[in-house]
């Protein structure tokens, strides 16, 4: 007998579909930009299928960016009095409207000799987690009907 609305199967046949067609595109020199949509798209959330994947994305990259642009900053030592400090800070740069400055404390009034490249980290990373939050979001509501 055949179910009928069984969103479960139907997700896990929609990311292996996916799959092949990716698997094929491969074989061509052609469709870059299809290609591209699908490796996203697989990597960040497995075709809407992975919740997880799109949250332990989010979370590894903002820890990386923020940490990568503390070190730029001249940030190199590790605190304990700031631990609470930096998880605020975290969940701030998750955020892809946040304000540099409420991270990092008058960052545009002093002269870092590396502020263009953290302008640069932030800037990707805005980018990075605006696309991830759209996956999460487009995973957390996997069983939404159509």
């Amino acid at each position: 007998m055949i179910k009928y609305h069984d969103k479960p199967e139907e997700l896990k046949f929609y990311s292996l579909e996916m799959n092949s067609y990716h698997s094929q595109l491969k074989q061509e020199k052609k469709h870059f930009d299809e290609k591209f949509i699908l490796w996203t798209n697989k990597v960040s959330n497995n075709h809407g299928f992975s919740l997880s994947r799109a949250f332990s994305l989010i979370v590894c990259l903002t820890i990386l960016f923020y940490y990568s642009e503390k070190i730029l900053l001249g940030y190199t030592h590790l605190d304990h009095q700031f631990i609470l400090k930096d998880i605020a800070n975290l969940f701030l740069l998750i955020n892809p409207l946040h304000s540099l400055n409420d991270i990092f404390p008058n960052i545009m009034k002093n002269t870092y000799p590396c502020i263009d490249l953290v302008k640069l980290l932030d800037v990707i990373h805005r980018i990075l987690m605006s696309y991830l939050l759209f996956q999460f979001l487009k995973a957390f509501r996997k069983f939404v009907e159509k």
